[in-house]
């Protein structure tokens, strides 16, 4: 239960995301903001403590747009927010993504594709990071995510030992994995593979394709793929 006014609720996930002016959600301390599983009615440990009202939240793949009259989330001075913020979903820690409005923002709204979100915010604001938008703004939001990928040394006797784990950081979505043609997995690690030239696909369940790749697992050494990440253009 909310003793002050609810002004946003945003569901995401079996997750219910709740903002407003209060500052106790049930017996807890819940600065404007407050997480609450749909099957358990106690607030999560999920607090990310912004200084001010929030009037209007919207949720991305894996972060929560806040919107409202704050100047910092989680009352550290730098992780300075003006107004709007990009809350991890996990976490409670604002990304880095820092977009400052010089005055209350309102409304928030995002559109999400296969390359990333955009975000469009309203209000009273005259600036944005000390550029001129008067009242109305959108902006790039939150990109795809990284991928690590590290393989161990595939045998070259005929024995199938190389390794593959691919780390996926950010993604909002569950994953399907595909290796060549084999069964697919909801996880990134591939066991027992041979050297040679071999087929990956990493699919959303959102039905974004977020890596086609061929990898070359060499027999004579350890191969490394390089994190890259998917940026919004």
């Amino acid at each position: 239960s909310m003793l002050t006014k609810v002004t946003s609720i945003s569901l995401s996930d079996s997750i219910l995301y709740v903002g407003g002016y209060f500052t106790k959600a049930d017996t807890l301390s819940r600065n404007f903001l407050a997480a609450f599983d749909t099957s358990w009615s106690y607030p999560l440990p999920w607090n990310p403590n912004p200084t001010g009202q929030i009037y209007e939240l919207e949720a991305g793949d894996s972060v929560l747009y806040a919107v409202g009259a704050f100047l910092y989330i989680n009352g550290v001075y730098d992780l300075t927010r003006g107004c709007i913020a990009a809350i991890d979903k996990k976490t409670g820690i604002p990304r880095n993504w820092i977009v400052n409005a010089n005055s209350t923002t309102e409304s928030v709204d995002v559109y999400s594709n296969c390359e990333g979100e955009t975000v469009f915010a309203g209000g009273v604001f005259s600036t944005i990071n000390g550029h001129p938008r008067s009242r109305l703004v959108g902006m790039s939001g939150i990109t795809k995510p990284a991928f690590t990928m590290l393989s161990n040394n595939p045998a070259c006797n005929n024995t199938y030992d190389g390794q593959i784990n691919i780390e996926v950081t950010g993604a909002g979505t569950p994953l399907n994995y595909l290796l060549d043609n084999n069964l697919i997995q909801h996880h990134g690690q591939f066991n027992n593979i041979n050297a040679g030239t071999h087929h990956l696909r990493v699919n959303g369940f959102d039905g974004c394709l977020f890596l086609d790749s061929t990898l070359v697992l060499a027999s004579e050494a350890d191969t490394t793929f390089s994190a890259f990440e998917v940026t919004l253009a």
